[in-house]
Order: C-alpha cells, then sequence, then structure tokens
C-alpha cells in the first residue's frame, strides 16, 4: 500500500470513528453548583422545574417577602389609593431596619409605597400597605396565607407583610418561585420590581425623598442579561435571599436563591442558574396526539381523548432527542375519571433529567376507537432560539477536506 493511501485509510478510520463511538463534547451539560443552601430555577410559563437544591425546605425569606406584598397590593388596591401610616403600624417597625422614615398620620399613595417596598425594601411602607390593603397587618398575613395556598404555596407561612424575623414566618424556595410567577402576570408588576430609582413626593409631613435600589443586579454592578425584576432579602436568621427573573428569546425563567453565606452569593448563584437554564435548554410542544399516547399508557382507556386539549411548551435539554422522551403521571392515573377534568402531575425524563411539570388540566372524553383516531406524533421542536454547532461536526468536516483532498491528489497521481 502506497503512502498517500495508508494516509486515506487511516483518515478515514478518524472519520468513522464518531459513528461507532459518538462524541461527548456537548453531551449533558453539567448542574451549576450551587453555594445557596436552597434554590430553584423555573420556567414562568409553564411553572416547570429545571433545577432544584433543596427546593421544599423551610426557609426565612427576610425581605423576598415582599414580593406576596406587592403582588397583592396591584391586586386589591390601585396605585392612587391613599395609604396613612398609624401609631400602631409605626411601632411596629423598628428604626435599625430599612426604611423611609414614615411617620405617624403620614399619607402616601399605594404608588410611592410600592416603590419604596422594592427599591430601598422599606419595612414601614410595607406595614402601610398592609393596613391600607387589609385593615391591619395581621389580616393581611391572613390574607397572604389564603393567596399563597392558593398558588400552590403550601410550605408556607407568613405572619407580616416585610419579613422581619418571626420563627412562624417561613417559605420554600419553590413557594416564593410560585408567587413570583403569579405576580408576573399583574399589570405594572415590573414597573415597580424593575425600578432603578424614584423621587417620593413630598408628603404631609416629610419633603421629597431620592430612592435608589442597591440591587447588584438593578444598580448594574453585577451583569444579568435580559433581567425584567429582582429582589433582595438579608437577616441574620435568613442570610441573603433573592427572587430574580429574566426573559432571554421567547423564555421567561426565574431563579430564587435562599440562604446565601457570603454577600454576592446570591448574586453568582443566581448567574450560574441563568447560564445553565438559557443555555442548555430549549423550548419544544407537546402535541396532543403525544399526550393522549402517554396518557394511555398510565391507564386512560383506548377510547379516551384529552377535549380541548391545548398544546404544552415545555424546555427539554437542547441536545435531547425529543421522540424519546418518556412521560409519567406519578402513581398512575385512574382509568374510571372519563368525562371530567382532573390535574395530572407530569415528569418528563429526558437525556438523563426528570423535568417537572406544573398540574396540567385534562379534560377526558370518550372517542372513537383508537385505530381510527390521528396517529400518535412526537413532541415537534420549534427553531431553537440560539444556535449552536456541535464540535463534532467541526471535526467531521475537516476530516472530510482532508480526505478529498488526499483521494483526488491520489488519482492525479495514477493519471500523471
Amino acid at each position: 500500500m502506497t503512502f498517500s493511501r495508508r494516509v486515506y485509510a487511516l483518515l478515514l478510520s478518524f472519520a468513522l470513528l464518531p459513528a461507532f463511538f459518538p462524541l461527548k463534547a456537548a453531551a449533558q451539560a453539567e448542574e451549576p453548583e450551587i453555594v445557596s443552601e436552597a434554590a430553584v430555577l423555573m420556567d414562568a410559563q409553564t411553572g416547570q422545574i429545571l433545577y432544584e437544591k433543596n427546593m421544599d425546605a423551610r426557609m426565612y425569606p427576610a425581605s423576598i417577602t415582599k414580593i406576596l406584598t406587592g403582588y397583592l397590593a396591584l391586586k386589591y388596591g390601585n396605585p392612587a389609593d391613599e395609604l396613612t401610616m398609624s401609631e400602631e403600624g409605626f411601632r411596629q417597625v423598628p428604626r435599625t431596619s430599612s426604611h423611609i422614615a414614615l411617620l405617624p398620620e403620614e399619607t402616601i399613595t399605594l404608588k410611592d409605597a410600592l416603590y419604596a417596598l422594592t427599591l430601598v425594601s422599606a419595612n414601614d411602607a410595607a406595614v402601610a400597605i398592609a393596613e391600607g390593603i387589609s385593615g391591619s397587618v395581621e389580616d393581611f398575613a391572613a390574607l397572604m396565607n389564603r393567596e399563597a395556598a392558593q398558588l400552590g404555596a403550601c410550605g408556607s407561612h407568613f405572619v407580616n407583610p416585610n419579613g422581619m424575623p418571626d420563627e412562624n414566618h417561613y417559605t420554600t424556595a419553590r413557594d416564593m418561585a410560585l408567587i413570583t410567577a403569579e405576580a408576573l402576570k399583574m399589570p405594572d408588576f415590573y414597573t415597580f420590581f424593575g425600578a432603578s430609582k424614584y423621587e417620593l413626593p413630598k408628603t404631609n409631613l416629610s419633603e421629597a425623598r431620592d430612592l435608589v435600589s442597591k440591587n447588584k443586579f438593578i444598580d448594574g454592578s453585577m451583569d444579568c442579561p435580559g433581567l425584567l425584576m429582582s429582589k433582595t432579602g438579608w437577616t441574620s436568621s435568613a442570610l441573603g435571599t433573592l427572587v430574580t427573573v429574566a426573559k432571554r428569546g421567547s423564555t421567561t425563567l426565574i431563579a430564587v436563591a435562599m440562604k446565601s453565606p457570603e454577600l454576592e452569593d446570591k448574586y453568582t448563584d443566581t448567574q450560574a442558574l441563568f447560564d445553565y437554564g438559557f443555555g442548555c435548554f430549549q423550548r419544544s410542544r407537546l402535541s396532543r396526539n403525544l399526550m393522549e399516547d402517554k396518557m394511555r399508557q398510565q391507564g386512560m382507556g383506548e377510547n379516551g381523548i384529552l377535549e380541548g386539549y391545548t398544546p404544552v411548551d415545555v424546555l427539554l435539554p437542547r441536545n435531547a432527542d425529543p421522540r424519546e422522551i418518556v412521560l409519567t403521571v406519578p402513581g398512575g392515573f385512574d382509568a374510571g375519571l372519563g368525562l371530567s377534568t382532573v390535574p395530572v402531575s407530569v415528569d418528563i425524563s429526558a437525556d438523563g433529567r426528570v423535568l417537572h411539570l406544573a398540574d396540567l388540566l385534562l379534560t377526558i372524553a370518550e372517542a372513537a376507537p383508537l385505530a381510527e383516531a390521528e396517529p400518535v406524533q412526537a413532541a415537534s421542536v420549534p427553531p431553537q432560539e440560539e444556535s449552536s454547532v456541535h464540535p463534532g461536526s467541526l471535526i467531521l468536516l475537516g476530516l472530510a477536506a482532508a480526505v478529498a483532498l488526499l483521494a483526488f491528489a491520489a488519482r492525479k497521481k495514477v493519471h500523471s
């Protein structure tokens, strides 16, 4: 065998290696290393969990409590409403904590209180909101707990609107993500929780005040591409807490970090979570036929269909084959439910990960036999939000070019 043919054979062997031993360069991305004691990364659209660390462990929230307070203020109040600080409310806020020095009988608007709540984490503004919405802090706390329970945040219990330390005031990383996801639906939520500064107008008892956010994402001292809102918290018992929402492309993610030991840990953890979520996942669609097929595998009758089902967009690992995903209903599926609407908790297994979806409301109805129904389809994948080139593709292209050149040179030599 001539030298050129030996080289040609050797290159051809290298070119064929990936067919037998797939390259691992773009395989499953490693999950981020999170310093915070609890964390979660959630898709705001579906409630799908992309990453979790102790997400159901009870933690003290500190001032991220104010996300729920702000949500309830927007839901039950009007920005133009006037709030008056009571003597009792004034006494509830230590002057060593964050505040805007509201005085008894001082009047501000709900709009002003919300900016104070978000920009400088004013505990007195939170109390004024609570009294304005419910009449007292105690009644507002009861409202907080009812609303949280309705959102599925069942691992939480709130006793005040600002997150001041109390052993009975706690939540979980998952619950804070659920509460935030609902709050995002409120008009003007981003206006307040994404603001960087605001001039609080003169009141009946105080001169105008400048409010400036010290949140490192909002003031730009730390990078967070696509930032929509962010709320920090800290007490000696809670340590650092942070809830942040960012949008890149068509995907909006909620990151929660709790009990972060050092000042910047909650920010660097959040950056790592977003890099992981936006970089390693792409949105795919679960068609009706796919869901029906999976439901039948779980026990739904052969003649059962999902009536009025709206395709669900989920996030799958970028290198996962959507045709190979596995949908399971934890605990199985009750085949006798027919003609009913039921919440179904669905887990997706893809590329070695189990990705939990929020409960789906599925209406089960009788239909024609399965043979007459539409054929089952795999999940469809829209174009990726970001294009990427597999490193193996570049290697194969280079090898193919070298092989072609050597082959051309060998033929030329033979015919010369």
